[in-house]
This record gives C-alpha cells, sequence and structure tokens, in this order.
C-alpha cells in the first residue's frame, strides 16, 4: 500500500526525520529556511482618496471616496488593506471627521482629511473577508515583517522644524516615542538648512516603533511554525485592527517621508535581534543570515516628501550633506544601495500604486521610483493601478523571494526535432510549510533560440508561460479530442471539468488494487498466427478491465471501500484531484516532482535499421488503434509528426501530459492529414492534454486532504521505450526450408511509457501513449511478492522458445508455450522493498552461484573475497516463515500483462530494491543479459540467452562491499551503464548512495568499473561467470552518489554529495557536492589507476571538481548529472549544383554553424541562484567530447 509522510518542519531543519516505520527515513535538503521580507508601506494621508483621480483643488476632498446609501467607493488604502489581508464581501465605508472620541489627544486629531473606516471598523458590518490576501497565502512560506509611516517629525502639537536644542530636552525626548510623535523609531536626526543660521534642528519621522497602538512596526519573529503565524496575525492586526492583541485600525496620515522610512529600515536590518547575523551562542541573532533570502518591499502612492529635501525647506541647497550641516537624511536610492552592497538586503523592491495627477508630476515619480528599484538590484519599479494589478506584482515578488523548489530528479532535454524550439526542462518540488499546505511541485522550461547572424544558441528567459506549474493553474478549458482508451473502450469526459482525468474502474470496486490488465491478450490472440504465442495467466490477472473518467460519478466505493455510500467525501476527493476553485490547491495544482524524472516523447524522425520500425514511424504499417473502430492499415498515424510531449509523475497520484512546444492553429487538422493529433491543435506549450490516476491509488486519494503531510504515490522515474509486442522468426527444418512461420514478421509495435510507483506502493504502470491524444491503459501489475517498488524497470525485445520441456538445470520443467522461435516486448521489474529479518542475522551464503567467487582486482590475478556473510531477509526459510518481499525479479510480456518468468527468492537471498539493465536493450535489438543489484550490494547478471525462459540463470558477479561488515551495504537506486571493451566484453559501471538519506556520516559508498569474463560450454551455455575490478572510487564516509552514472564515449561522469556538520551560529552549510570524470576503463599503464578526464581550476588534471573549481557546487547538492549536446545554430543557402542527368540547379544546403560543444548538466538544489528565471538552479560545465563515438540511449540504462 501506499505510505503517508507526516512531516512537522521544525524551525531549522534541514533534514527531517521520520519516525520509525515502514518507509522511515530522512528526507533530505528540505530547508525551512523562510525569506525574509519587510513591507515598507505607504500610510500618508494621499491613501485615504481614490485611486484613478485627478486633484483638482489643493485640499482634493473631490477624491475622497463616496461612502453613503448604496454607494461605497474604495480609497487607496482599501485596496492596499484588502491585497495583503483578504476582500471583502460586499464591501462597505464609512467617512468619519477626525475630531473627539477616539481621535482625542491623537496624532491625527483634526487633521483636514477624514478617515474613511474599512468595513471591520464598522460596527454595523454584517459581511465577511476572505482568506485570500497576499498575507494569507503566503503565510507558510515567507516571514514578513512591516513597517509604515511615521509622518511626524518632531510632536502632533509642535511646528515641523523644531531646534536640535529643543528636541533633545524633556520632555520632547519621551514625546517623541509615544502618541504626540507617532512612536517614532530609531534614531533622531539633525538637519539643517539655509536661513538657519547654521543652527541644527531636529526630526525623528520614517517608521512607527512595535509599541504604537497603530501602524507599529512587526519584525519577523523566529523561525517556529506558530512565531509564523502569530507575526501574520500581528501584521493584519496592524492593518486592520484587532482589540485582543491592543492594535487599533490603521489611520492614512500626514506626508510621505520615504527617505526617512528606508533610513529606519536599514537601522533595522543592523540592529533588529531577529534580523541580523547571528555572532555568538548563545546570543541574538539569525543562524541562517548568510542563506537566508532578504528582501524588502516598498509599497507607495506618491513623491517622498518630509525629508526636508525641496520647497519649502531646501536642505540639499548647502550641498547635501547628511547630518547637523545638511540634510536628515541619505536619499533613497544611497540608502538602499548601501544595504544590498553591504549584504543586509538581497533585493528591494519598488511598487508605485496609483500614480495620478499631473503628467510630468507622475513621470518624475515613477522615474524616482524605477531609480530606486535599479539600486535595489530589482531592475525597475512595478507600477500597478488596482487591486488585482497590486495581488499580481506582490505575488511575483515573493515568488522570486520563496527558495522551497529543490529536486531529486534530473534535467530533460528535448533533443533536436525539426521546426520545433530545442528545450530543457528542469522539475522539482516545494516543500509544505505548514498543516494546509500541500506540496506542489515544479516543472519549467527553458527554450533555447538561434540567435544574430550567424546565429548562435541563446538561453531564453522563462517566464510564466514557460512555467507548467502556473499554465496549469491558469488553465480554465479541458482540451477537446482527447480520447484515452482501455479495453477497447473510449473515456468520453462529460464531467464539466476543466481537466482530462481518468482511470481505471474494475467491474468490483475491491479490485484496484489487483493485477490489472486491458485486452491486450484478445488482440494477440484474435491475429491467429500460428507464429505468434502469449504466455499462460497466473489466475491472478483481471481483464478487460473498463477505464472511466474521474468525475463526479465515480461511485464511492472505489475510494472508500465496497458499501461507502459516502458521495460528499466522494465529492471532496474528486474536486481536490481536479483541484477545483475552494478546493484548497487551486493554486497548486501540480502535485510534487519528488524523484520521478519526466520523460519527452516526441517525433520520431530518424530512422534504424529496423524496416518494420521504419514503416511504423512512418504510418505505413504495424500499428493498431486502442479504438477498434479505427482502421490503420490503410492510413497510419504518421509519427514523425507527432506533438511534443512530456509525461510527468506527481505525488497527488497523476501521470501528467503536457505538451512541450506551442502549437498553431490548423497544425493539426485532416486538409494535411494529421488530424490523428487534433488534441494538440492550437494549443499552448504547458497544457495538460490528460492526467492518468492507477486505479492501485483510488482508495488512498483521501490521504490526501490531511494537506501539508507527504503523500507518496506515483514516484518512480517515467520510462518511455519504442517496443514491439511480438515479432515471429523462420525456424530451419533442416531440409533448407522454413517451418511455422515464412519471413521474419513483426505484429505491432508502441510507444509505451511505465513506471514503478517507488515508495508510492508495490506496483507498476504501464500506458500506450503512441498517439498522446489516444493513450491506451495497457495493464497495472502487482503481486504477492512485490515490496515497495523502488526498482526502476526496464524493457527489452527477448527471444522466447521451448520446444525442450525440460530446464537445463533439470527439474520437471513446465508445459511448452513459446514453440515457434520468436521475440516478445518484455517489462523487467525488480521485486523492491524488503524487510530484514535482523534477530536473525546475520546469514551466511554457501559457495556457488549466490556468492560471487570469480572477481579479481585489477591486475587480473588476485582474487577478491567476497562477504561470506549478509544481513538475513524475510521469506519462506523464515522462522516463522514470511513473505519474501521484494526477493524476486519479474518478467512481464508487454501486450498481456502475464508474467513469462518470476525469479525468486531460490536465486535472490535479498531483495532487489535497486534498477534493472539490459545488455542490447534498445530499440530493434534483442537482449541477452540483464544486470540488477540487490539490498546487500551484491550485483546479480541474469543469463537471457537460453530462448526457453525456464533456463533463464541467476548468478551473483560482485560484491561491492567485499572486506566490509554484513551490514554495510547502501543501496543501488540507479541503473548499471553497460558498455563493451574493444574485446566485446561487457563493462558494468554502477554505484551506491542513498540520496533520500544525505545526512548519514557513516554511510559508506563505491562506484566501480567491472569487466564481465565468460567461458562457454560446448553447448554454448555459460559455464563460468568471472570478472575484473577495472578500478574502484571509494567515497568519504556520509558521501553519497546522486544520479546515475553517465557513459559518453568511454567517458564516466557521476555526481555526489556529502553533508555538513550542525553549527549553531551558522547553519547554513548544508554541504558540498563533487563531479567525477574518469575513462570506463583504468589506466593501461597502471592496472587499476583511474585516468582522469576534468580539469581543476588550476588547470591540472583530475578525477573530480569540487566546490573549490565549481563555486557553484559547494552548499548544493547536484542532482541527476548528465552529459548534453548543445543546440547547434545552422545557417542554410542556396548552392548552385550540377545534376549529370538534369542539368545545374540549386538546393539548401548548410554553410554554417554554430559548433558542436557538450556540457555537463544537472540540477543544484541548496543555496545557488537559479538562472534565466528558473525556480530550479541548473549546472552546466562544458567538457571535451571523445573524437569519435556512438550512444545508443535507452530510458533505463545506457549502452554504448
Amino acid at each position: 500500500m501506499r505510505t503517508s509522510l507526516h512531516i512537522a518542519l521544525g524551525f531549522l531543519l534541514l533534514f527531517v526525520v521520520l519516525a520509525p516505520g515502514r518507509h522511515a527515513a530522512a528526507q533530505p535538503d528540505v530547508r525551512n529556511i523562510r525569506p525574509h521580507v519587510m513591507l515598507l508601506v505607504d500610510t500618508s494621508g494621499s491613501m485615504e482618496r481614490k485611486p484613478d483621480c485627478l486633484c483638482t483643488t489643493v485640499a482634493c476632498l473631490e477624491c475622497l471616496p463616496v461612502c453613503s446609501g448604496v454607494t461605497f467607493e474604495e480609497n487607496r488604502w482599501s485596496v492596499v488593506a484588502q491585497a495583503l489581508t483578504g476582500e471583502f464581501t460586499p464591501y462597505e465605508c464609512s467617512s468619519e471627521n477626525r475630531i473627539g472620541g477616539i481621535y482625542a489627544g491623537q496624532y491625527d486629531e483634526g487633521y483636514f482629511l477624514p478617515h474613511i473606516l474599512l468595513p471591520q471598523e464598522i460596527g454595523t458590518y454584517a459581511g465577511s473577508q476572505g482568506g485570500n490576501g497576499v498575507l494569507d497565502i503566503y503565510l507558510e512560506r515567507i516571514k514578513f515583517g512591516l513597517m509604515t509611516f511615521d509622518s511626524v517629525g518632531t510632536l502632533s502639537d509642535q511646528p515641523p522644524l523644531v531646534t536640535q536644542a529643543v528636541f533633545t530636552t524633556a520632555p520632547f525626548p519621551a514625546e517623541s516615542l509615544g502618541t504626540k510623535g507617532m512612536f517614532s523609531y530609531a534614531a533622531d536626526a539633525p538637519f539643517t538648512f539655509p536661513g538657519a543660521g547654521g543652527t541644527p534642528y531636529m526630526i525623528n519621522a520614517g517608521a512607527r516603533s512595535a509599541i504604537a497602538t497603530e501602524g507599529g512596526l512587526v519584525t519577523v519573529g523566529d523561525d517556529s511554525t506558530a512565531a509564523m503565524t502569530a507575526t501574520n496575525d500581528a501584521i493584519q492586526a496592524t492593518i486592520l485592527g484587532d482589540a485582543g492583541l491592543g492594535k487599533n485600525p490603521l489611520r492614512p496620515f500626514g506626508a510621505t517621508p520615504t527617505a526617512a522610512m528606508v533610513t529606519d529600515l536599514q537601522f533595522f536590518v543592523q540592529n533588529d535581534p531577529e534580523f541580523i547575523e547571528k555572532t555568538a551562542d548563545p546570543g541574538p541573532g539569525d543562524a541562517y543570515y548568510n542563506c537566508r533570502q532578504k528582501s524588502a518591499i516598498l509599497i507607495t502612492d506618491g513623491f517622498p516628501n518630509g525629508d526636508m529635501r525641496g520647497s519649502p525647506v531646501f536642505c540639499e541647497a548647502l550641498g547635501q550633506p547628511v547630518g547637523p550641516t545638511g540634510c536628515p537624511y541619505e536619499e533613497i536610492q544611497t540608502t538602499v544601495a548601501a544595504m544590498i552592497a553591504a549584504g543586509e538586503l538581497d533585493q528591494f523592491y519598488v511598487i508605485g500604486f496609483a500614480l495620478d495627477g499631473d503628467p510630468a508630476e507622475v513621470a518624475a515619480v515613477e522615474a524616482l521610483l524605477d531609480d530606486i528599484a535599479s539600486v535595489g538590484d530589482t531592475t525597475e519599479a512595478y507600477l500597478v493601478a488596482d487591486r488585482a494589478e497590486l495581488v499580481t506584482a506582490l505575488s511575483t515578488i515573493l515568488n522570486e523571494q520563496n527558495p522551497g523548489a529543490t529536486s531529486r530528479t534530473a534535467p530533460v532535454l528535448t533533443g533536436l526535432s525539426p521546426g520545433l524550439i530545442q528545450s530543457e526542462f528542469i522539475s522539482g518540488f516545494r516543500a509544505s510549510l505548514g498543516v494546509t499546505d500541500p506540496w506542489d511541485g515544479v516543472l519549467e522550461r527553458r527554450r533555447v533560440l538561434c540567435v544574430g547572424t550567424p546565429p548562435v544558441p541563446v538561453e531564453q528567459n522563462v517566464t510564466d508561460a514557460d512555467r507548467f506549474q502556473v499554465v496549469l493553474n491558469n488553465q480554465s478549458t479541458a482540451p477537446g479530442n482527447v480520447e484515452p482508451f482501455g479495453s477497447g473502450n473510449g473515456v468520453a469526459f462529460t464531467g464539466g471539468f476543466d481537466r482530462n482525468l481518468w482511470t481505471v474502474l474494475p467491474s468490483n470496486p475491491a479490485d484496484v488494487n489487483a493485477h490489472l490488465v486491458g485486452n491486450g491478450k484478445s488482440k494477440i490472440t484474435a491475429l491467429g498466427d500460428d507464429g505468434i504465442d502469449v504466455p499462460n495467466d497466473s489466475g491472478l490477472e483481471i481483464r478487460n478491465v473498463p477505464v472511466g473518467e474521474l468525475n463526479l460519478s465515480v461511485n464511492p466505493e472505489y475510494f472508500f471501500g465496497l458499501g461507502s455510500v459516502d458521495t460528499a467525501q466522494r465529492d471532496t476527493v474528486v474536486n481536490y484531484l481536479h483541484a477545483v476553485a475552494g478546493s484548497g490547491r487551486e493554486n497548486e495544482r501540480l502535485g510534487d516532482i519528488y524523484h520521478s524524472t519526466p520523460a519527452i516523447v516526441g517525433p520520431l524522425v530518424d530512422d534504424v535499421e529496423d524496416e518494420s520500425f521504419n514503416n511504423w514511424r512512418l504510418g505505413l504499417g504495424h500499428q493498431l488503434s486502442p479504438d477498434p473502430l479505427e482502421d490503420l492499415s490503410a492510413d497510419g498515424w504518421q509519427l514523425n509528426r507527432r506533438p511534443r510531449v512530456i509525461y510527468a509523475s506527481t505525488n497527488d497520484g497523476i501521470i501528467h501530459a503536457f505538451l512541450a512546444d506551442d502549437y498553431a492553429a490548423n497544425t493539426f487538422t485532416a486538409g494535411n492529414m494529421l488530424d490523428e493529433f487534433e488534441c494538440a491543435d492550437g494549443k499552448a506549450a504547458g497544457t495538460e492534454l490528460w492526467g492518468f490516476i492507477p486505479p492501485m491509488f483510488l482508495d488512498d486519494l483521501d490521504d490526501l486532504l490531511a494537506g501539508g503531510s507527504k503523500q507518496w504515490f506515483a514516484d518512480g522515474n517515467i520510462v518511455i521505450r519504442n517496443l514491439y509486442d511480438v515479432r515471429k522468426f523462420a525456424e530451419d527444418d533442416g531440409m533448407g526450408s522454413t517451418i511455422d512461420s515464412s519471413a521474419s514478421n513483426t505484429n505491432v509495435w508502441r510507444t509505451v511509457m511505465f513506471l514503478s510507483f517507488r515508495n508510492g506502493g508495490n506496483g507498476m504502470i504501464a500506458l500506450d501513449v503512441t498517439n498522446p491524444c489516444k493513450p491506451e491503459f495497457l495493464w497495472q501489475f502487482t503481486e504477492g511478492d512485490l515490496g515497495d517498488t523502488y526498482g526502476q524497470p526496464t524493457a527489452a525485445q527477448i527471444f522466447l522458445e521451448d520446444q525442450d520441456p525440460l530446464p537445463v538445470s533439470g527439474g520437471a520443467g513446465g508445459p511448452i508455450v513459446f514453440k515457434p522461435r520468436q521475440a516478445h516486448g518484455v517489462v523487467i521489474l525488480p521485486g523492491g522493498q524488503g524487510v530484514e529479518d535482523a534477530a536473525a542475522s546475520p546469514c551466511t551464503i554457501a559457495s556457488g552461484p549466490l556468492l560471487p567467487e570469480g572477481m579479481d582486482e585489477a591486475d587480473g590475478t588476485t582474487p577478491i573475497t567476497p562477504r561470506s556473510d549478509r544481513r538475513c531477509w524475510r521469506g519462506s526459510s523464515s522462522m516463522p516463515p514470511a513473505t519474501p518481499t521484494g526477493r524476486a525479479l519479474y518478467f512481464i510480456d508487454l501486450a498481456t500483462g502475464s508474467i513469462i518468468r518470476k525469479l525468486d527468492e531460490n536465486d535472490f537471498p535479498a531483495p532487489l530494491n535497486g534498477a534493472v539493465s539490459v545488455f542490447r536493450g534498445d530499440t530493434g535489438t534483442v537482449g541477452s543479459a540483464a544486470y540488477t543489484v540487490d539490498a546487500d550490494g551484491v550485483l546479480w547478471r541474469v543469463d537471457m540467452a537460453p530462448s526457453d525462459p525456464e533456463d533463464w540463470t541467476v548468478e551473483a558477479l560482485h560484491d561491492m562491499y567485499y572486506g566490509g561488515g554484513y551490514d554495510d551495504a547502501e543501496p543501488t537506486y540507479y541503473p548499471p551503464s553497460l558498455t563493451v571493451d574493444r574485446s566485446g566484453n561487457v563493462v558494468i559501471l554502477l554505484g551506491t548512495g542513498n540520496i533520500d538519506v544525505l545526512d548519514d556520516a557513516t554511510a559508506k559508498n563505491r562506484v566501480v568499473s567491472i569487466t564481465e569474463e565468460l567461458s562457454f560450454d560446448g553447448s554454448g551455455n555459460i559455464s563460468t561467470l568471472e570478472g575484473r575490478l577495472n578500478w574502484e572510487i571509494v567515497l568519504d564516509d556520509g558521501e553519497q552518489m546522486t544520479g546515475p552514472i553517465e557513459l559518453f564515449g568511454g567517458q564516466v561522469f557521476f555526481g555526489s554529495f556529502k553533508a555538513a556538520g550542525a553549527n549553531p551560529i551558522d547553519a547554513c552549510g548544508i554541504g558540498g557536492s563533487r563531479i567525477f570524470g574518469v575513462d570506463f576503463l583504468d589506466d593501461p599503464t597502471s592496472a587499476g589507476d583511474l585516468v582522469p578526464l576534468l580539469v581543476d581550476a588550476m588547470s591540472n588534471p583530475t578525477t573530480f571538481l569540487d566546490g573549490t573549481d565549481i563555486p557553484d557546487l559547494q552548499n548544493s547538492l547536484v542532482v541527476g548529472l548528465q552529459v548534453a549536446q548543445q543546440p547547434v545554430c545552422t545557417t542554410l543557402a542556396s548552392v548552385p549544383v550540377t545534376d549529370p542527368f538534369g542539368g545545374p540547379l540549386s538546393l539548401m544546403m548548410p554553410v554554417n554553424t554554430s559548433g558542436r560543444e557538450f556540457k555537463l548538466m544537472a540540477h543544484l538544489s541548496g543555496s545557488g541562484t537559479p538562472v534565466s528565471g528558473l525556480s530550479i538552479d541548473v549546472l552546466g560545465e562544458t567538457i571535451t567530447a571523445p573524437e569519435m563515438f556512438t550512444v545508443v540511449s535507452g530510458m533505463a540504462e545506457t549502452l554504448e
């Protein structure tokens, strides 16, 4: 069953540790370091006026809002207040003169502008306020602070110009800090001006202090969830008023002392004990100061004044000194620039709100605000006119601040397809920072365009159109012409939702967790071809299951068990999955992408050395529509033109199909004979064509309603393969003819997507995505011995023939199934996580196929002694006997979903929680061997060369932890990489590392290169399996490999990470990453030694680079390192040529190219600053390509 991870994020931490349990594991790098954002809010008297109103008199009373009868106009302050705290429905207001009553003795008593009461200030107001304010939305993601104007520079009963002598004489200083001085904050500011005769004067304006009863300073608080909530409540109370918190509603008043407020902000960031850098323990300060984002946002509606510059004081006329001989405050730009330069702030944002009036004055204000924003490292000011624009500006700014996005996946590249933009995709997640906040996902595209003359590739900045999570949030209409199929029946989307979500609905709702299969068996059987056989059923398959839309008509029994009639909760679950308005996740519709690397499927533009494949991709044969009414024999799908789609799996249980590119209207129509892809016509990149929910998840979807609790669903990598169902072959009858079948024949090719569920359950799913507009459910696989399917599956074409019912190994054998020689598409699935029998450990492994005794060191003569003692794992031999969970390897027929062969606990003493790779597993070839690693770090070889599956054998090849303790092993979740040496021997490259437990300082991990050495008997069967350890890299204690090995022209690259220790003064260090680059074999002149392929910062050859060579690797987690060819820009020109048969003609030929460049790419999570507007940083380091190389890249393994 799928598991739930309820995470309580404390005021730290870098690592979150789960309570002990079946999946107890530390969650790395989910750092709860929320940004500090100070809100500097203009509360001057002009905020009482309406926006978009031009003053025609000095007092500008004509711009006050109407608040009477049934007319209630909003003033500027109400717009700002509602943007921050939520919308009032209905909105009402009331005008009140500031005389007597609550105004008696206050700083604003007798002010010429009335106070416009907001709805919550009106005693008879019966409406409500929504929770849609920016402070509500970002409650658990941003640590806000608040400053509002202190517009009284002296005292409310004193003139605005007071000498320093008077200002510093009691009781003036105390009164300045109280009501009369509008609760002044920070230091008093001396100044003088022309005509003062050198006499120093003094003011204290800017921001109000924390003791103010209206508009007081609210600091950012500490990092606890309780403090976060209390601080947010205090800010909202400061704006709206809250008698329980001793806060009166804020009343706009006075001038606009922006320079003074910014100076007070500088004092705050240098002195506030919760904002400053921590320098001693115990002691005040922020232990995350050096890695926490620190910003300020100024929201203002007018030109700054109140700093004695300009009319009527003109302090700047004395030459711009600051202090007793000049002005009281630096110019705003100077103070902002100083804070940025000192690292006290990272950005200072400016929002100009409702800037209206004389055009020249407005232009001057806009220019000033742009200047402030520029020195604040934010380019220019945001200029907004209403609440919607203000909320958008604030949201844009806060999304830039929030560093929550991180990744455990690899970047994905589109490759080159004619007529399509080349792009790279990053994926990841933002962790929940509270009990109601769902974990949400990141899927973003960075486009690369050819720019200039001659053209060169230029990475484009990411916009919201490239942020697929944003596009999904904004999707308001479900794409049409999408028709998923299963068992010959299509899904009609009639539920009225703006998304096409579908699932499998077996006839009995109790079967959602069973081995469910579509109609693949009947398709194969219906061919009536004696050259094609199908596997026997196990009796557990449930075939011909129907598919349907996930809508409000689904029987509640599918969600809550037999007998349930809870339609209300059913509606809640379905609406939550669709993320409809009011569901609580309408702004976070994309679930988190944690371990599951997405995959791109585009047009098939290249031929391979297989005629049937080439005909299939061009629509000339070997196609079978899931729609039984659609005949493709004469008019096939043109797969060389199909739209490019990126498939992503999220932990809300949905497998998504997103368009990867923009497609103009009339791209896919009957007129151009491409209407089979009509669902993509006229659609933008990021459009979700459909989402599939595996049936195994249906009865667990209600767990998502727990909000911030972490849920696991389809968390494995998406694997895409082009495979045929069955290919039959001619057999020699011994007399020069063939029997059973004529020339070789392939029935149906298909593009298949499959993935295991990893921590989400003990199963996997397979879909046919040949046509993204008509996806087909193939099967859901589960079986009694499966554990949580951490092991990544793969697929291959494998020979099958068993005319001899007796297996080579002896025994009775089974029935003859595959009589004629044939090859089937086969999916191979490791058994997954197991359960250690800790009380019995260690277990002794006897000499034989379970003990890898044929390995030698690099010298070829010194034997490697494997551990004979390893952990004990639950199985039938346990006391008492138990299910051998995970101790199996399954071979599943692609078309029918049946098990062709299961290797079980008799073959594997430990669970197979690692991935599997096949030698010769690329398109059109036939696999002969598979390699996988078990939970004890033992590499296994499965011999599939015999055509009878009963003759397949498995043997241990290498113990990764030889010489270590029985329980030292770390998992190997990534697939082995396979290649061959010059003699044709298979070379296996693999490493260990647990990316989910990065804080284990005792972990021991290794990366190895092994050459397999086989001997054969007279019948061609393997007689001995041996190997040579070409080289071994022993990582530092606690250092983990963080992605699969990348194999590129004989060059090996991989990344690693090592966590840092705790530091109570500076908790920013999360550790550091390294990237390794070595030859796949050892140095031919020095056996066992590495051949370095990298160059360090000192230009010396090296086997690895770290933060001293690439600063981005320090304090960052590198994930999914891979080699990527950078886009190539080509210039075409008309070139005259002479055709010997037709005479002269012109051809368009390439005359210039930008050149071929290769880079190491990876996701960087941690303290790095993302590039190009991406939410997650990307590493890009140029490397030198080998002179000649050929790589065939499968999705589950790389084969050179």
